[in-house]
């Protein structure tokens, strides 16, 4: 307990010497500051009584110049006044001497521009002379371009347009000749389709005959059977729809072949058409 107390008591000591410490430095810092204050007011009253003797002393000093100044001018005024007069005066003497020169100049220039103008005329002259001799020439070559170009033109549109029916008359006679031979191939191919149609029925015709005959007689023997016997005998239908298939097949053929000997007939006239269209 008796250390806290020591301690207290020592800490208490510290606290009012730091106190007066900042007392006193604070009493120093005013005393400075009284110091400062008082430097800097007889500055300030030093720096006003240097700048009053310094404004009058400028003051002096613009005054003797405007004085100045104002004589200066003064005297270029009248220097000025009696340079004009002088300038005007020698103006008026070289205006006076020079009128009889100006005059001859301008009427010098006038004479020979009148000369300029009348070169420049007899050039004009000259030059719409030659310019309507070439351009009566260039109207002439013009012309005879024109007219050997017309001429080369033609020729070229001749020989065009004859070259042109000699193509479509040698393409009409090759369209001909291949129409006659398709003509031809069409129409046999219809007779050879034609003659085994006919065959073909004659022969079911045939062996309808023959199936029937051997239906009506007494079989004494079985007799061995093909393979279209034996299908005719399962399906006897069968066999009466093909012989009838064939029966209708034949006109058939020779409807197509009058109408292949029709087409081979009427080919060369279609193509002479179609060269005539061509052409």
């Amino acid at each position: 307990m008796g250390k806290i107390l020591d301690e207290m008591t020592q800490l208490r000591d510290e606290i009012d010497r730091a106190r007066s410490a900042r007392a006193q430095a604070h009493q120093r810092r005013a005393q400075d500051l009284g110091e400062q204050a008082s430097n800097v007011n007889d500055l300030l009253a030093g720096f006003a009584r240097a700048r009053a003797a310094q404004g009058d002393a400028d003051r002096a000093v613009r005054q003797r110049f405007l004085a100045g100044l104002a004589q200066d001018i003064n005297e270029l005024d009248a220097g000025l006044r009696a340079m004009l007069q002088g300038f005007q005066q020698m103006r008026a003497e070289q205006a006076a001497a020079d009128a009889a020169k100006r005059r001859a100049e301008v009427d010098a220039i006038a004479e020979d521009m009148r000369g300029t103008l009348a070169d420049f005329k007899r050039r004009m002259i000259a030059f719409r002379a030659d310019y309507a001799a070439a351009a009566s020439q260039q109207a002439a070559a013009r012309a005879d371009f024109i007219a050997q170009s017309k001429q080369e033109v033609s020729g070229l549109i001749a020989g065009f347009e004859q070259a042109r029916r000699e193509q479509a008359a040698a393409g009409a006679e090759a369209r001909r000749a291949a129409l006659s031979a398709l003509s031809n191939e069409v129409a046999a191919i219809q007779d050879a389709v034609a003659e085994d149609l006919s065959g073909v029925a004659q022969l079911f015709a045939a062996r309808g005959v023959a199936q029937s005959g051997e239906r009506s007689r007494p079989r004494t023997r079985k007799q061995p059977e093909t393979s279209a016997d034996a299908a005719a005998e399962s399906n006897p239908w069968a066999a009466s729809e093909v012989a009838a298939s064939a029966q209708d097949a034949e006109p058939k053929a020779k409807a197509s072949a009058t109408a292949g000997g029709k087409a081979k007939k009427s080919g060369p006239k279609r193509s002479s058409d179609s060269s005539e269209n061509a052409s």
